[in-house]
């Protein structure tokens, strides 16, 4: 079956159906903000988009394609990985007797947000076909997402698909309504698109960097969340402010609550100090100067 549709790009109206199911980050659940849109989609469909996938990811990280700051959704890449480079990143500091920024940035319902147009670029911008492109951002073009639950599931059990368009022609719209922007949790090709994406800002970091003269500054993201690391902090707000243009240029909101900032401050230590345990150090007597809250400043603002 899948070999016929190949050929003429034919997307089955069934694969563009998709339950939602909203699933609680925290144990504690008190705002809707803390629910998690997680998709369950028709297994053909994922099936067929693991065969593409597996073929544009196998090509990306064969040419090193994506940003190598990027350590999500990546063969031999992680949160361990990330960390390394962090820690790293304080022990160079503390060795060498200068400050450490850190500040951190997430995008909020980053998977929810990506408009089709940016994805379609992202997409070829790395090489992906144009038709390949087009085809899984197709899949969720005019499709019907339909919120699970009770009402919604007893719908579909008594009449499948035909009652839950009965339930949104009787005005259920907030259980049942298409898809306009982002990508679904739950697909197999959401995570490497949102790389494809995301790959647009970690570019033009790693562009930035090279006219900056601190020489301590990087990008550390794994998917949505990103960290930037500088000594100063005329740096730290350069890096602010691209990724503030990157989010208005794309229509993405930064999840301001989410933000944080850092100092460490090894420069205020004299260099003949005994040498203190580095971060990562499992000793309670470790002695090495403890982060710092400064003033935060809003992306875009100065600080």
């Amino acid at each position: 079956m899948l070999c016929t549709l190949w050929p003429t790009q034919h997307i089955p109206e069934f694969w563009k159906q998709r339950w939602l199911v909203p699933l609680p980050k925290t144990a504690d659940l008190t705002n809707i903000e803390d629910l998690r849109p997680i998709c369950l989609l028709e297994i053909f469909r994922k099936l067929w988009t693991s065969i593409l996938t597996h073929r544009i990811r196998t090509a990306w990280e064969n040419h090193d394609m994506l940003d190598p700051s990027q350590h999500g959704f990546r063969a031999n890449h992680g949160t361990d990985s990330a960390s390394l480079l962090l820690i790293d990143a304080l022990e160079h500091a503390r060795e060498t007797h200068t400050a450490c920024l850190v500040s951190s940035w997430d995008i909020r319902r980053a998977f929810d947000s990506i408009s089709k147009p940016a994805l379609q670029m992202a997409w070829t911008r790395l090489g992906v076909p144009p038709e390949w492109a087009s085809f899984l951002i197709q899949l969720d073009i005019e499709g019907l997402t339909s919120v699970r639950l009770p009402v919604s599931q007893f719908a579909h059990d008594k009449t499948g698909q035909a009652g839950l368009s009965r339930l949104r022609t009787l005005g259920a719209t907030d259980i049942l309504f298409p898809a306009e922007r982002g990508v679904p949790q739950g697909d197999v090709a959401s995570p490497f698109g949102w790389n494809a994406v995301y790959d647009i800002l970690l570019r033009a970091l790693t562009i930035q960097r090279r006219s900056l003269t601190d020489p301590a500054t990087q990008a550390i993201a794994y998917a949505d969340d990103l960290l930037s690391v500088s000594s100063t902090l005329a740096s730290l707000q350069q890096q602010a402010d691209l990724v503030a243009a990157f989010a208005a240029i794309f229509e993405l909101d930064l999840a301001h609550a989410k933000f944080r900032a850092y100092e460490f401050p090894y420069h205020r230590t004299h260099a003949n100090q005994p040498q203190s345990p580095p971060p990562h150090s499992p000793s309670k007597q470790c002695r090495h100067p403890a982060p710092t809250n400064r003033n935060t400043h809003i992306p875009g603002q100065p600080i």
